[in-house]
């Protein structure tokens, strides 16, 4: 298979050299794969059968991709998930916490307002972050960091408590 790649790919000579060299077969770990497939329930967990110290996964996966989340966990049983980092194509705006189970905003990627969200799915007034309130769902805005653009990403989450001016919260559902 390495050698089928190597020739279907225009690669830099060191790159190919490094892969023939490294590349060696391994077909007692190749059937254990053919027969963990042949065998698998996709419908139950099996990744670790495959990777036997699998422990932990760390990706994203909030808000609309939550439901991938819950995919991934099917395949994956008890293995513990980390949703690595809350990010869309304008940033990188907050990693996972481990220790609180919640997002931390990353002070240094952007400016953050928030847009009060009330039980009824009203708008209130937007707040900066020192404003925000433990418990209670806002719309995230951002200004990106050279304060070229400012708009309402249309997530919604439920913000927790400021910890030396980085709140932490839960990202709920996107509006």
């Amino acid at each position: 298979l390495i050698n089928y790649l190597i020739v279907g790919m225009k690669m830099i000579d060191d790159i190919r050299n490094g892969i023939t060299l490294n590349g060696e077969a391994h077909p007692e770990r190749a059937d254990e794969l053919a027969s963990i497939f042949t065998e698998a329930d996709f419908e139950k967990p099996f990744l670790t059968r495959i990777w036997p110290d699998l422990k932990h996964i760390v990706a994203g996966g909030s808000g609309d991709f939550r439901i991938y989340t819950e995919q991934l966990k099917r395949y994956t049983g008890d293995v513990v998930y980390y949703e690595g980092c809350y990010a869309s194509s304008e940033g990188n705006f907050a990693s996972y916490d481990i220790e609180s189970g919640k997002f931390r905003i990353r002070n240094d990627s952007s400016f953050f307002e928030f847009r009060e969200i009330y039980s009824d799915g009203s708008e209130g007034n937007v707040l900066p972050m020192r404003e925000v309130k433990n418990g209670c769902k806002y719309e995230l805005i951002i200004t990106n960091a050279s304060g070229f653009y400012r708009y309402a990403l249309g997530d919604v989450i439920r913000a927790g408590r400021l910890e030396n001016g980085e709140l932490l919260f839960d990202v709920l559902y996107r509006r």
